[in-house]
């Protein structure tokens, strides 16, 4: 069964060089900064992905927009976390928050639907155990360990279910080979401004033989991100935009493989990582909690450990995976005394998710030749979180020690047509059993067609679906804002869970043009999505003196864009990548009172992320990069065109930030990445009271060494 439909029709119409240099460019906008005299290296790694279908396919055939990033990307993009990376790809934005945290958005959608995979194992979520900022799950994951990141632009839920509403981020590792192989990091990047703080990284990977069809695979990673030590003198509070907390990271982890027989491999991968939250600059109003100044989970624990097996039995292709994946946060609930709040006590919330899956896939042949994949899952999601304010105190008084556990079952399948050496179809659909909501089928159907070597078009429509969160449908579990996250001015406020959730639902199209030709690249895509059952939240009134509000299906919202990507080989060695991003619509098509459409998510309208590569020589390379981002509404957007404190506070202007980078092979096992970020100390944040709920770090100087064998 072949794999490159597209190079077998079209191998007699190019030459051997120039297949491999339109191997090497990705479709859909990859974010590849190889040089071209590494152009066959490139192809072995990059001219297939494993997420966008049921098996691997050749990027150009994939049924999806897919943006790949490697290694050497990572290395190259100078970044604090892998959210300054991912950012730069189509279609993706990160939300920041007050604090300086940050999350990834597809499409315009929040993090909590798009899927985070590690090798096609899904990494669960902390955002259950805490209330208030989400942080991206993609920095458990040591740098040094991946080998690259697929992004899935849109619905995946026929393969993937109810968390894939918005797409799949898939970060697949390095593997063990017959020779042991690793390298070692060490970065730091440097505030110009004696207030702000710097981050610290240092990390390893280490993989090879042990015995003859027994391979170890280990990395290990350390994070310092300093909180800023006071507040600038034109800022008067720590929550709008004036500094930043901190944090420190440690993970290690690793994966002992089997290979039984030539065909079969069994697999055993452990990680265990924490993160402690550090405070940052206090200040009158700067948190909601008196005498605290941590926006996010002060002590986080994540585990996971898993077994998988992969196997070939000559007429087909089988996996199996058994993944658990565990994060505690470490937190206080509050005791009640004759219903008088009377303090509270350490306590801990734990979110456990415990993942059983399967797949056959099997070539065959029946009017035209076809790969048929046929799979099963099944899902335990636990959460026990005391820290959840409303719930009924037990019999010690403690309030809020509220559990629940639900499990889904699913089924589904893929076929991928090969109508011609041209065309291919690919047909989908997933069946979910959830405990507490109805059954669902996902259907997906996805053309991809060649007219030419150099073009492409694809197109195709998907429906998806997500489950309301464990939170989200439970009425005991209740989380608290102080304001921020209160609407119609009732502050502090509550705001529960309902049992009486449906899931929101999504009907999705795309289409999507590309070309290339040698180094020249440029694709344009366009997407629609409709939801149903979209999830707010609205007031209900006053219990036990506290303002509350309530989960509820809001009704309909829609989503459209366009995305674009071009290359340009401007001289010999000096190439020119810009990807664009332009959100026509994302938000509620309901009005409220005042006449507005609540957005679904802060994402700018307009993301531009430019490059300017240059390989001087074989040792040495610079680029010099700009992003801009387009106004950004924060928060309260009901207020945000209003004057005063909590309107405009909530608004970021556009800006351009020029990032100027320098990398320097010293020999082939010592490299040194050099540069600015922020290169013009571009400040948006304003003051507090012309901008907030952005932080963005000033002018800051980095040096990332790397030591490989």
């Amino acid at each position: 069964m072949r794999q490159r439909t597209i190079q077998g029709h079209f191998e007699k119409r190019q030459s051997p060089l120039l297949g491999a240099l339109i191997a090497t460019v990705m479709a859909g906008g990859s974010i590849n900064l190889y040089a071209a005299e590494n152009a066959e290296q490139v192809l072995e790694l990059n001219s297939t992905v494993v997420t966008a279908s049921a098996n691997a396919v050749d990027v150009r055939d994939a049924p999806a927009s897919v943006t790949v990033i490697t290694a050497e990307d990572i290395q190259k993009i100078p970044s604090a976390d892998l959210n300054d990376i991912l950012k730069r790809a189509p279609g993706l934005s990160v939300a920041t928050t007050p604090d300086g945290g940050t999350s990834i958005q597809i499409r315009g959608l929040p993090q909590g639907y798009s899927l985070l995979l590690v090798d096609g194992r899904r990494v669960g979520s902390s955002k259950e155990t805490y209330d208030r900022y989400s942080r991206n799950e993609v920095n458990w994951i040591p740098p040094e360990s991946i080998e690259r990141i697929e992004i899935i632009r849109g619905p995946m839920s026929s393969l993937y279910g109810a968390d894939a509403m918005g797409g799949v981020i898939n970060i697949i590792t390095k593997k063990a080979g017959s020779f042991w192989e690793g390298s070692a990091r060490a970065n730091a990047v440097i505030d110009e401004s004696s207030i702000r703080g710097n981050d610290y990284t240092g990390g390893f990977s280490l993989r090879g033989p042990l015995m003859d069809g027994l391979r170890l695979s280990l990395n290990g990673e350390q994070t310092y991100q300093q909180p800023d030590s006071e507040l600038p003198a034109d800022r008067s509070a720590f929550r709008w935009g004036g500094g930043r907390e901190g944090s420190k990271l440690r993970s290690f982890g690793g994966q002992l493989s089997w290979d039984i027989t030539e065909d079969h491999e069994l697999s055993l991968h452990y990680q265990k990582a924490e993160r402690r939250t550090l405070p940052g600059p206090n200040a009158a109003g700067s948190n909601p909690t008196a005498n605290a100044s941590t926006r996010g989970p002060r002590e986080m624990d994540r585990e996971e450990f898993g077994l998988s097996y992969a196997g070939g039995h000559g007429f087909a292709t089988s996996k199996l995976s058994i993944n658990r994946t565990e994060y505690r946060n470490k937190t206080t609930g509050p005791v009640i005394v004759n219903n008088v709040n009377a303090g509270n006590v350490p306590t801990e919330a734990v979110a456990t998710d415990l993942v059983v899956d399967g797949s056959v896939t099997a070539p065959f042949s029946l009017g035209v030749e076809q790969s048929l994949t046929l799979g099963a899952q099944w899902q335990r999601n636990e959460l026990d979180n005391p820290n959840s304010v409303g719930s009924v105190p037990n019999a010690e008084g403690v309030l809020g020690l509220s559990y629940k556990e639900t499990h889904s079952k699913s089924l589904y399948a893929e076929d991928q047509l090969f109508l011609r050496d041209d065309l291919i179809l690919t047909l989908g659909a997933r069946f979910d059993d959830h405990d507490d909501f109805d059954s669902r089928v996902s259907p997906r159907a996805y053309v991809v067609y060649h007219p030419s070597y150099e073009w492409t078009l694809r197109g195709g429509y998907s429906e998806g679906f997500k489950a309301p969160t464990l939170r989200q449908s439970n009425p005991n579990f209740v989380g608290q804002s102080q304001g921020a996250g209160c609407a119609g001015g009732f502050a502090p406020c509550s705001t529960r869970g309902s049992a009486d959730l449906e899931p929101e639902i999504s009907k999705n199209w795309e289409l999507g043009v590309g070309w290339e030709r040698d180094l020249w690249e440029a694709g344009l895509t366009f997407f629609h999505s409709d939801f149903e059952n979209k999830i707010a939240t609205r007031y209900v009134g006053l219990l036990n003196g506290q303002h509350f509000y309530e989960n509820y299906n809001a009704g309909d919202a829609v989503i459209r864009g366009i995305e674009g990507n071009i290359t340009v080989p401007v001289v010999e060695n000096l190439l020119w990548r810009t990807n664009v991003t332009h959100m026509l619509e994302a938000e509620e098509k309901r009005k409220d009172a005042s006449g507005y459409r609540a957005p679904l998510s802060v994402t700018p309208e307009l993301s531009i992320a430019s490059m300017l590569d240059w390989t001087i020589n074989d040792a040495l390379n610079t680029s010099l990069q700009a992003q801009y981002l387009s106004k950004q509404v924060g928060l309260d957007w009901r207020e945000a065109n209003q004057s005063g404190q909590s309107g405009s506070q909530r608004i970021q202007s556009g800006y351009t930030i020029f990032d100027l980078g320098l990398g320097y092979r010293v020999n082939r096992n010592f490299h040194v990445n050099t540069g600015i970020t922020n290169l013009f100390d571009r400040d948006p944040n304003g003051v507090s009271n012309t901008g907030n709920n952005f932080y963005t770090p000033g002018r800051r100087y980095f040096v990332t060494l790397t030591a490989s064998f």
